[in-house]
């Protein structure tokens, strides 16, 4: 019996590009010339591959609503089923997409929302037409695909997609490794067949164990153990952390102890939340403790080998770590910081660059790191909807003069994430036998087996889904239902339900994982890295909650097994004969085979330690720990004069350095205590953060190292240059050590007494001067500044890297502040009186306050801080769910007599499938149309929500379109288009980037006589 998708056809939608698709395409072309000079021309279009599983071929109403989805709704001679690019002799025509797997795209729901129920899978493609003088070589090829698409996650199609079949199964596993028989030499053999990265320690040490059990491990457990090995060999320097663990445990430390590494004392905040997150409801203001959340996260390796997805994974990994604090915390803001190694920029080389440094192929060049990185995690961020606020970014590749080579040819890639958690969630609850293990995220994908670049393949849709079904049970209005939860990262489900587990032990059934590739082995199941995925726990009476909350949200939620209590990890592989979500079912003939099936004591933490060569271990040293535990010695509230605490200030440390090669331990070492003095003498402990102790990089024969990110001058403190940024260039020192320097003025600027400070700004990268521009351009001002030096040259003054601080103050009258008040509070005492004459004089039906619901769909982010702003402005907020359909199914909006404003913020794979369901649903295009109508209502589309207005044709959107000829020549004959896009003379202009959109006859605005629907752009 065929399945489904070996009867099914593939659609091909090719759509030529308009607007900013046209600028893309000439940037593409740029691109390509720097490396194909030859190059004389380039088109492009995007092709919708769609997997077509109905017996006949789409009927003419089913291609309508097709080609409605892949094009402009008014432009629909922008899709068509041939492709627009027709090569010649001397033209190459290139296809490259997202590699073929078993993976369904996420616009799938669209064409649900559409009625398309034949559609099960849809993977866009995109496709070049080059031009050249003469017919191109295979060679030409080569270095165009090699521009043209991400090696890593993408793949070159040399004809259309005619099949999403790969006619794979599931791969066999390998029997027992026999050790018993073979000894050492079996583990070894395995070790190289299966990449398992296992050193001479490791294998001495898992011969030695197996043959203690007197069995032989299953090629599932010899896989788990590496994962578990390497993950834990990877935090052994990190150990140094445990230096703080005293001055953490110490009475009064604001740390709070059940997430140790990652919160910090709050405060009494006021927040919104619905009264039944499982369902539509209301919102209502509430009050409570939060405390103040901080985790970080690096993913080096995978961003320098493919950028943009090592970079939105890495975000993905970080923001996962956020919601996972505790037992459920709130993501709010994310920083992103990157270092790389010289720029080379065509055309923009700079005096400190060698052109002669030779980079390897297997990373990616500094420059498409700089760029490709910052976009992947910006357009995770976006997708998601965490702002970063802050971050940095640090270019450096020089040569010493003892010939040594120090340059971020490995990048590094930070992220960091700030959030907020309640109080009562601080703890995680130890795992008790009888609890739920559930997997909530996306379905198992093979995806990052074995770690490396693989696992680069972010999903924000569902990442945003899974953090709202955890939002949903953190405000649970009969208490959180979640006991403990982790993010799963490196190790897949292996790594992440053994530390949920640990020390319990659980029963894992594969039977019971939600796949998106129904060829998984076991080996694949337990270990894929796949993205977007947490584990959780939970009592069985709490089953029925979580269930409808993640149907709500769609987002997978499957209980995958059951605490056990003896201290065991076991993966059952029951997909032939599945038991029962209790364990209990018809008893299969032969017991289901257990590929895994370890002791945790010996998995997780117990392990003896192995020694690094060249590591030395002062940190236990007084003299190089942190001491802090001195601090907290004195009881610091006493008297209830104190307002702040050393305490409330932590520090995350993060290690990136290339500690395996000779010396660079002990560098690591120094740099460890000198960090460790100077959070001592500031009263800041280092509690937690990240390390990435590869930090080099082959280059031929030689190894380049990553510059120790921990690296400042030492000398007399006068004029001292950093081999970073502008200086480098300019005078090319590099200091080692690190000098301890806690400037005094820090105690006034973080602790004012008298509030003199107006705003501050630290000398840092580029010096002085540079510093003092960045504070004029953040206050669009100017400034003038007498530094008193005299004799000596001005270049090091200004770029001096010098520890300091530039403060602006507060200039007062007589010596005292007269008045100080935010202008907005007050205009609000300015003109209450006049207010509450007019409610006196005022209609009795506009006193109330107005309601307003507020609708998303898969993909939304942002309801919430709209939620706050319509609050703040006096609305009454009703939770109007997860679409407009949804809504009217319940109620109906016709009978809402009260205004109603559906705020719309759908990212943009969502907002056509939204369209979708209003515009191929009578009865909700009936019912819209309406409440459109009404005079009492309005709306607010935002962001992608204006794209949706402008897909309904209720206001206009980006690109001017026209149904027909006549209708935008009636327009222009009324005078209802004032608004036009000009070139350098005036004139309406259609010409790129004059007229960023294409919009025919340079319109950029029409003219309407209706006020009561409205967007806010941006997109």
């Amino acid at each position: 019996q065929r399945t489904p998708t070996e009867m099914s056809s593939v659609l091909h939608f090719y759509v030529r590009p308009s607007g900013h698709e046209r600028a893309a395409s000439e940037y593409t072309q740029r691109k390509l010339r720097g490396e194909l000079p030859e190059l004389q021309g380039v088109k492009t279009e995007l092709c919708y591959n769609v997997n077509w599983t109905a017996e006949s071929s789409p009927s003419a109403e089913e291609m309508k609503k097709l080609t409605w989805l892949f094009g402009c709704p008014l432009l629909l001679d922008d899709v068509a089923p041939e492709s627009w690019l027709l090569p010649g002799s001397t033209d190459l025509l290139l296809e490259v997409g997202p590699r073929q797997a078993e993976l369904l795209h996420a616009s799938i729901q669209q064409h649900r929302a559409a009625g398309l129920g034949a559609v099960d899978r849809v993977e866009p493609t995109r496709r070049y037409l080059l031009s050249f003088a003469h017919p191109p070589s295979a060679e030409l090829e080569a270095v165009a695909l090699a521009t043209l698409h991400d090696r890593m996650t993408e793949q070159h199609f040399p004809c259309p997609i005619q099949s999403f079949s790969l006619g794979c199964i599931p791969a066999p596993l390998g029997g027992p490794i026999d050790i018993l028989t073979e000894g050492r030499s079996a583990l070894e053999k395995a070790n190289q067949e299966l990449g398992l990265a296992l050193d001479s320690w490791d294998l001495d040490f898992y011969t030695k164990r197996f043959q203690e059990l007197q069995r032989n491990p299953s090629t599932v457990e010899a896989f788990d153990l590496a994962q578990s090995n390497s993950t834990q060999a990877s935090s052994h320097p990190n150990n140094v952390l445990k230096f703080c663990d005293n001055s953490r445990s110490q009475e009064g430390s604001e740390t709070q102890n059940g997430c140790v590494h990652s919160a910090i004392q709050g405060k009494e905040v006021r927040f919104l939340r619905p009264e039944d997150p499982s369902r539509p409801s209301c919102f209502r203001q509430r009050q409570g403790l939060r405390h103040v959340v901080f985790t970080a996260e690096t993913h080096n390796f995978p961003t320098g080998v493919a950028p943009f997805s090592g970079a939105t994974t890495g975000t993905g990994g970080r923001i996962r770590d956020v919601q996972c604090t505790g037992r459920g915390a709130h993501v709010v803001a994310g920083t992103a910081g990157y270092c790389f190694g010289n720029l080379h920029i065509p055309g923009y080389s700079m005096p400190w660059e060698d052109p002669s440094f030779q980079y390897p192929g297997n990373f990616a060049r500094p420059l498409e790191i700089a760029i490709e990185a910052s976009n992947g995690a910006s357009d995770y961020g976006n997708k998601f909807g965490e702002p970063v606020l802050a971050g940095f970014a640090r270019s450096l590749g020089l040569q010493l003069p003892d010939g040594q080579r120090r340059e971020w040819i490995k990048p590094i890639m930070f992220s960091g994430g700030i959030g907020s958690m309640e109080a009562e969630h601080v703890s995680k609850e130890p795992p008790e036998p009888g609890m739920d293990v559930v997997k909530v995220g996306g379905p198992v994908y093979r995806i990052g087996v074995g770690g490396g670049a693989a696992s680069s393949r972010g999903d924000p849709e569902m990442e945003q889904k899974m953090n709202r079904v955890i939002r949903a049970c953190v405000e649970a209005p009969g208490g959180n239902p979640i006991c403990s939860l982790h993010d799963q990262g490196a190790g897949g489900n292996g790594n992440v339900l053994k530390e949920l587990s640990d020390p319990a032990g659980a029963v894992i059934y594969t039977s019971r994982f939600q796949l998106g590739d129904p060829t998984l082995n076991a080996l694949e199941i337990w270990g894929a890295e796949y993205q977007e995925s947490n584990a959780l726990l939970l009592r069985p009476p709490d089953r029925d909650f979580l269930s409808r909350v993640s149907a709500r949200e769609r987002c997978p939620a499957c209980f995958v097994g059951t605490i056990t209590g003896d201290r065991r990890i076991v993966l059952v592989d029951d997909r032939e004969c599945p038991m029962g979500r209790d364990g209990q079912g018809d008893a299969p003939p032969t017991p289901p085979p257990t590929p895994v099936d370890l002791d945790l004591d010996w998995v997780l933490g117990k392990m003896p330690r192995k020694g690094e060569p060249g590591l030395p271990r002062p940190w236990p040293c007084p003299l190089a720990s942190c001491q802090l535990h001195l601090v907290p010695q004195v009881d610091r509230s006493v008297g209830g004069l104190v307002a702040q605490q050393q305490c409330d200030v932590k520090c995350s440390g993060n290690w990136m350095w290339a500690a395996k090669l000779q010396g660079e331990g002990a560098a690591l070492a120094d740099a460890c205590g000198a960090v460790a003095a100077v959070m001592a003498a500031l009263g800041v402990a280092v509690d937690g953060g990240k390390d990435s102790l590869s930090m080099a990089a082959r280059v031929g024969a030689e190894t380049v190292r990553a510059p120790g990110e921990l690296w400042a001058p030492k000398g007399d403190g006068q004029n001292l240059v950093r081999a970073f940024g502008i200086t480098q260039g300019l005078l090319k020192e590099v200091g080692r050590g690190l000098q301890v320097w806690v400037p005094r003025l820090l105690s006034i600027l973080f602790l004012p007494p008298d509030r003199l400070l107006c705003s501050g700004h630290d000398v840092s990268d580029g010096g002085l001067i540079t510093c003092l521009l960045e504070m004029a351009f953040a206050g669009n001002c100017g400034i003038e500044v007498a530094v008193p030096a005299s004799g000596v040259n001005a270049l090091p003054v200004l770029f001096a890297e010098e520890p300091g601080l530039v403060l602006e103050v507060r200039v007062s009258v007589n010596g005292a502040v007269v008045l100080e008040e935010p202008v907005g509070q007050l205009r609000a005492l300015w003109e209450e009186t006049s207010f509450q004459l007019d409610r006196l004089q005022a209609e009795p039906h506009c006193g109330p306050a107005p309601r307003v619901a507020i609708f998303r769909e898969e993909g939304s982010n942002g309801d919430r801080e709209m939620a706050d702003a319509f609050h703040l402005a006096g609305f009454e907020l009703c939770k109007g769910g997860r679409s407009w359909a949804s809504v009217m199914g319940h109620a109906g909006m016709e009978r809402r007599r009260s205004p109603l404003i559906p705020v719309l913020t759908p990212a943009s794979c969502s907002l056509l499938g939204w369209a979708a369901a209003v515009t191929f649903n009578p009865q909700a295009g009936a019912e819209l149309r309406r409440f459109r109508q009404r005079p009492d209502t309005f709306s607010l589309g935002v962001c992608n929500g204006c794209q949706l207005l402008a897909l309904l044709g209720w206001v206009g959107g980006s690109y001017m379109a026209f149904s027909s000829p006549e209708l935008q020549a009636q327009i222009e004959a009324r005078g209802l288009a004032p608004l036009h896009w000009a070139d350098d003379d005036g004139n309406p202009t259609e010409q790129y980037p004059l007229n960023p959109n294409g919009s025919p006859g340079g319109m950029a605005g029409l003219f309407i006589n209706a006020r009561n629907w409205t967007r806010e752009g941006g997109c």
